[in-house]
């Protein structure tokens, strides 16, 4: 029985009159004027412009006022580019300074949907995560029916029915939290079925607690008989979710296995990706390189050769938006499909230039590779790699009779026996060799030296890797075979060599990271020798 609370309106007189107040109008706006209008028996806010208390901060970049009642920022200057994030800056302006994030409102590194998904929080729910939240809901449950279960004995003991009421309600209390908490869980549709069994389980139970609580209130036995057979068939429907829970788990490592054996082998749109496989065929990019440029002394005619940061390559990957800022001078394209621009710029003394290329490409993964209509592959002299009598020797161990076999094989060695290491001087590929040990370019290297030996056209590619939205300059390689090129990167995990994921974005075929970066060349007249700046960034959205 519960008791309602009364309310009491107290009313409080000053001598013979009553004490009135003149209410508060202040909105806590800065940018209004508030007054109380004793005629119209309200509150008033006149709007306010300009610099106001409250609404008047000014730093290097930005200034506050007011602005129809609203303190809002405008740009005294553009600013980007300070590595400061200001207001009115945002990811999608000022991508230098403002790095997209997971809650900024805005589909900008790569996610399935605004905010999530790819490098943030999944859109749905991730089957694995929740049946491990099944997995721990159960067991919950079953230390609480075990920990019933002792009172059940203690009763059947001792027969203290006031000890047995008190366990009861404790538990019943405590179940039905749980019930009610997986209840409102929000299950991914393969697992729905699962769920109802066990919510079935638990309501079962709960029923059956409720049925003792009775009979410790009233000591009828038919409370007991009906609490006895709900428990029965508890058990049924737990017996039920145990079933369905260990035949999910079994499909799930299933087809965790089917995409992942680089095979398009059932429910797949292409190799382990879409259909059955969580993992997505495609993706699209929006890459963006910056090139600045600062001359501190004297005047200075500049070359600028900036290579293009993606390339188009179907089916593997396609440019859709192509832009460059300003226009280029000249564009070079070579017999391997590398985009080169040329950019001319005069600077001053203490004059600064920015070349800006933006594109937006789509990269698809789930295939064997890239080109597929070169009847005979073609090796350009400049990316052979030199062959020696020690690698070849290594290299003959790797004969599998089938070329895929054959470099998987050769990447399973460089993954097992060759340490990753940055070196500031390029290892050569004896060297790498050598000394087991190599970037991802040396590595790559090293992996076509292998196939040359064993008579499989390989040539060394690079781009970018895409890490949770941040780009790392990469290196991988292409062999040939079947009528096609097919990538492969060495520097991966062991068994996950073959690239059929999205995460590589071609920049150039045939060169290094720094054979394919960003060169200038410039010409001055007699005054002194330029000091040049120079600083190169990529980002991908």
């Amino acid at each position: 029985m519960f008791k309602r609370a009364g309310f009491f309106l107290v009313l409080v007189f000053v001598g013979l009159g009553c004490l009135f107040q003149t209410p508060s109008c202040d909105d806590e706006n800065p940018c209004t004027h508030d007054a109380y209008n004793e005629s119209l028996d309200a509150c008033v806010h006149i709007n306010l412009y300009g610099n106001q208390s409250g609404c008047d901060l000014k730093t290097g970049c930005i200034e506050y006022g007011c602005v129809e009642g609203n303190c809002l920022s405008h740009n005294l200057k553009d600013c980007c580019g300070n590595q400061v994030c200001e207001a009115g800056e945002s990811s999608l302006n000022c991508v230098r300074d403002c790095s997209p994030t997971c809650f900024d409102g805005v589909r900008n590194q790569g996610e399935d949907d605004v905010d999530c998904g790819g490098p943030c929080p999944g859109c749905g729910v991730d089957e694995l995560g929740y049946l491990n939240y099944l997995d721990e809901t159960y067991l919950s449950w079953i230390n609480l029916t075990e920990s019933y279960k002792l009172r059940i004995q203690s009763y059947n003991r001792r027969r203290d029915l006031s000890a047995l009421s008190k366990a009861s309600v404790k538990t019943l209390s405590q179940a039905k939290l749980r019930l009610k908490t997986l209840n409102q869980s929000r299950e991914p549709e393969g697992l729905s079925n699962a769920k109802n069994l066990l919510m079935e389980a638990m309501t079962k139970y709960v029923k059956s607690l409720d049925k003792i609580v009775l009979f410790c209130q009233s000591r009828s036995n038919r409370y007991l008989k009906a609490s006895n057979k709900l428990r029965e068939e508890t058990y049924e429907w737990e017996k039920k979710y145990i079933s369905e829970r260990n035949r999910f788990a079994q499909t799930y490592n299933q087809i965790q296995v089917q995409c992942s054996n680089h095979v398009r082998d059932g429910g797949e749109e292409g190799i382990d990706c879409g259909g059955v496989c969580a993992k997505g065929c495609e993706k699209t990019y929006n890459v963006t390189k910056i090139i600045t440029i600062r001359n501190h002394r004297g005047g200075v005619r500049l070359k600028v050769n900036v290579s293009a940061p993606a390339i188009h390559y179907p089916p593997y990957q396609r440019v859709y938006v192509e832009k460059t800022n300003p226009k280029p001078d000249a564009v070079h394209l070579d017999g391997r499909g590398n985009k080169v621009y040329v950019f001319k710029l005069d600077l001053g003394s203490f004059e600064a230039g920015e070349i800006l290329m933006n594109y937006e490409v789509t990269v698809r993964g789930g295939l064997r590779g890239g080109v597929v209509d070169e009847s005979r592959p073609r090796i350009h002299e400049d990316e052979l790699t030199k062959l020696s009598e020690e690698i070849c020797s290594q290299g003959r161990k790797f004969q599998a009779g089938d070329t895929h076999k054959s470099v998987l094989n050769i990447h399973n060695w460089i993954s097992d026996n060759i340490r990753y290491s940055y070196n500031t001087q390029q290892y050569s590929t004896p060297i790498t060799f050598e000394m087991r040990a190599g970037a991802c370019d040396e590595q790559a290297r090293l992996f076509t030296a292998f196939a040359g030996c064993l008579g499989i056209p390989a040539r060394l590619v690079s781009g970018y890797l895409v890490n949770n939205s941040k780009p790392i300059g990469h290196a991988w390689s292409q062999y040939y075979a079947d009528g096609g090129w097919h990538n492969i990167d060495p520097t991966s995990d062991g068994g996950r060599g073959l690239v059929s994921d999205t995460r590589h974005i071609l920049s150039c075929i045939g060169k290094s990271n720094k054979q394919c970066s960003t060169k200038y060349y410039y010409t001055y007249g007699r005054g002194e020798k330029p000091d040049i700046e120079f600083r190169e960034e990529v980002f991908i959205s």
